[in-house]
């Protein structure tokens, strides 16, 4: 019988993920001046719309060298989210490259330019930087790389491209280059995870820590550095959601709000498999007295 009220339980105790806001690059959320009312942008940056593509913000201008960021106007209000990030890396060249691109979550208020990938080397938070420099190494690893710190009052250390903080970068396939990429991070009872995917492949669990330290009321930044020629860092879309101990109906891509027929059916499922057990436990006793 208790096996039979475990599995009501598990049907009933998984996260779901709701929608609570996005990035747009149209109005609402852009007016007619190009000021977005979600998040402000900082030194090189352009709004780029095309007709028969997507639009999207690319930072840094083609040409370096050039910095480019952008900083969240309002916090993430839960202790527990998600946060997912579409970007492109576009090298039209095999000599084409970049510096690379930081992502972070943070209680601070003010983004401030510096050598960090466009952002200032000190900070606390979670911290994501994507390499992609034409001859870069930090810990063994070679260019292109993905690499996470997380902690309080950390220093990022430029002439060894943060290894000082980034204790087990990843290296990542040069197919990472001209596709669509997916930057996820989730913080869940206070475990933080970052996942990545690219050239339209499963999420590749890059980070994992518990104890993040990391709470509600955070913002969300990102920016990033172009020393060289002829790249581009496109920011596609952002969508935060936050996480709720509620129903889940569906496991894979995008999770949102369950449907009530789906919850209907589950509801069903599980009284129906409680009712058999209770009769089947019944069933048992009368056996054993007789």
């Amino acid at each position: 019988m208790s096996i039979f009220l475990g599995l009501l339980c598990f049907v009933f105790s998984n996260e779901v993920f709701r929608l609570m806001e996005l990035l747009s690059f149209f109005a609402p959320g852009v007016d007619e001046n190009g000021k977005s009312h979600r998040y402000a942008f900082y030194d090189d940056h352009i709004i780029v719309t095309y007709s028969s593509d997507k639009t999207y913000l690319r930072l840094c201008y083609l040409n370096g060298p050039s910095k480019g960021g952008m900083l969240s106007k309002n916090v993430i209000p839960f202790d527990n989210f998600r946060v997912d990030i579409r970007f492109s890396l576009i090298k039209p060249e095999e000599k084409s490259y970049g510096n690379g691109i930081a992502f972070w979550v943070t209680k601070e208020n003010e983004f401030i330019s510096g050598d960090c990938y466009g952002r200032n080397e000190k900070f606390s938070g979670c911290l994501v930087v994507l390499d992609t420099s034409p001859v870069s190494k930090t810990a063994g690893v070679s260019s292109p790389y993905i690499g996470v710190a997380c902690g309080n009052e950390l220093n990022y250390d430029v002439s060894s491209k943060g290894a000082n903080i980034i204790k087990s970068p990843v290296q990542l396939k040069p197919t990472i280059f001209n596709s669509k990429c997916i930057l996820r991070i989730e913080n869940i009872d206070n475990n933080l995870k970052v996942s990545l995917s690219y050239k339209d492949n499963g999420f590749q669990e890059i980070y994992k820590i518990s104890n993040s330290g990391i709470t509600k009321d955070c913002k969300f930044g990102i920016s990033a550095m172009n020393s060289f020629n002829n790249f581009e860092y496109r920011i596609i879309g952002i969508r935060t959601y936050s996480a709720e101990k509620i129903a889940k109906t569906h496991t894979t891509g995008e999770q949102h709000e369950p449907k009530k027929g789906s919850r209907y059916v589950w509801l069903i499922f599980a009284v129906v498999i409680v009712a058999i057990g209770y009769y089947l436990y019944r069933k048992g006793e009368r056996l054993n007295k007789d």
